[in-house]
């Protein structure tokens, strides 16, 4: 009998982590390129080479642990110069970085209270858990909502975006974590992604990105049927990568 208790009670808490872990996974095209925000604050892309897709997107997996940091998809451009909109793309970030400042500390607190729960149902039971974190996060959506309505003309949202990421977070408490994430998803940057990558990555990790932008490109033209090897060469020079035939 309290076995049986037991494990209802964790089921709670185990339907909820699926439901996080779930929500932290991203569907990227062959033509896309995921850049993720690190801890300090740089973006670095994030690449799969894996063969698991679901309907023709790969699928990778954000950092479960740092759900307060931001990621966002950029298409590849080989049709037009790279350059195109890098830096307004970069001063967009900089800006919504300081904008989902506030974001970040729910996203922190709500992750906490997501990792406790299970400890504190261990100790005092799933009803005593509720009646404890309740609050705490009925105060988080609040604010949350607050929040949302003070900064979207910021973010330049409508209110069916606001409805849409309050009421998500609202039906699964789980997807507060990442709120953050969910934040910069509505945001759409037109920039090319392997010329963002370069152009923002550190010096010491260039030479193991232009590897892997080389061997996603060549993936990605194994997809297209009209493949001409030519435009790649070219692309890729004017991303300043050297061509080895």
């Amino acid at each position: 009998m309290v076995h049986q208790l037991l494990t209802t009670e964790y089921l709670f808490w185990l339907v909820a982590l699926a439901f996080y872990f779930l929500d932290s996974i991203k569907l990227v095209s062959k033509s896309q390129i995921l850049i993720i925000e690190t801890i300090t604050g740089k973006f670095k892309p994030s690449f799969s080479f894996n063969t698991f897709e679901i309907k023709g997107q790969q699928v990778q997996l954000l950092n479960l642990f740092f759900p307060f940091t931001g990621f966002f998809r950029l298409d590849s451009s080989p049709n037009q110069s790279p350059s195109l909109n890098f830096e307004n793309t970069r001063q967009e970030l900089v800006k919504l970085q300081q904008m989902v400042l506030p974001f970040k500390l729910i996203s922190i607190i709500s992750f906490v209270y997501l990792l406790i729960g299970p400890v504190l149902t261990f100790y005092y039971g799933l009803g005593a858990t509720l009646l404890f974190l309740l609050p705490l996060h009925l105060t988080s959506l609040l604010i949350l909502l607050t929040l949302l309505l003070i900064s979207r003309k910021k973010f330049d949202f409508t209110y069916g975006v606001i409805a849409s990421i309050f009421f998500d977070c609202l039906v699964v408490p789980a997807y507060l974590p990442n709120i953050v994430r969910k934040i910069f998803s509505k945001k759409v940057f037109l920039c090319d992604g392997y010329f963002f990558a370069l152009n923002t990555c550190l010096n010491k990790d260039r030479e193991e990105l232009e590897y892997n932008i080389t061997r996603k490109i060549a993936q990605m033209s194994d997809y297209q049927e009209d493949f001409e090897p030519k435009k790649n060469e070219l692309y890729l020079k004017l991303l300043g990568i050297k061509y080895d035939k």
